[in-house]
């Protein structure tokens, strides 16, 4: 490649993912409402052992806090042992950005970047849509919903960490790479 079209990649890349994150925060707010509205439409349940709660009110627009109980330990007035469990929702936002920056970026016809970006997006949703299983499984020990060894129970509590503050970031450009991949067999 020509240092032309690197430094042009980068500008633009760069560009992009600081307009979408720190540019306007309407793009953040939109993805926020998304993600708890998916939360509510997946995970709250009027049936099950498990009840999980994705309350009006969060404590912060840069977190989604939900709320799980163990529906058997449960009194009849709803009191009883529950877990709060905060998710990073603009981690998986900065994720989803950085995806679109390079998916943008990339040199090439619009409709192949597109339906990377397209196939990259769904990839990356489906990550955190795993990330978030993960945490409210590992989470859902503190209310016996789930049981792990106590030999175990640091090494999930790392992985959770791992999967929601660093791997966040590599998975967009996997994702990248793999939409990518496609585009450049045909040159």
């Amino acid at each position: 490649m020509q240092r032309k079209t690197v430094v042009r990649f980068l500008l633009i890349t760069l560009s992009t993912y600081g307009m979408l994150t720190l540019g306007w925060p309407g793009f953040g707010n939109f993805y926020t409402r998304a993600f708890r509205g998916a939360l509510r439409g997946t995970m709250v349940s009027a049936a099950g052992i498990r009840e999980v709660d994705v309350p009006d009110e969060q404590p912060a627009a840069k977190v989604t806090h939900i709320t799980i109980a163990n529906r058997t330990l449960l009194a009849a007035d709803g009191s009883g042992p529950i877990r709060n469990v905060d998710l990073p929702n603009s981690t998986f936002w900065h994720a989803t950005a950085l995806l679109i920056a390079l998916s943008l970026a990339t040199p090439g016809r619009w409709l192949p970047r597109l339906l990377a970006a397209t196939i990259g997006f769904l990839a990356v949703q489906a990550f955190v849509a795993g990330i978030v299983s993960f945490a409210l499984w590992n989470e859902g020990r503190f209310v016996g919903l789930s049981q792990i060894s106590p030999a175990w129970e640091g090494n999930t509590d790392r992985m959770e960490t791992i999967l929601t503050e660093q791997v966040t970031l590599v998975v967009p450009v996997v994702a990248w790479l793999a939409g990518l991949w496609p585009i450049l067999k045909r040159r």
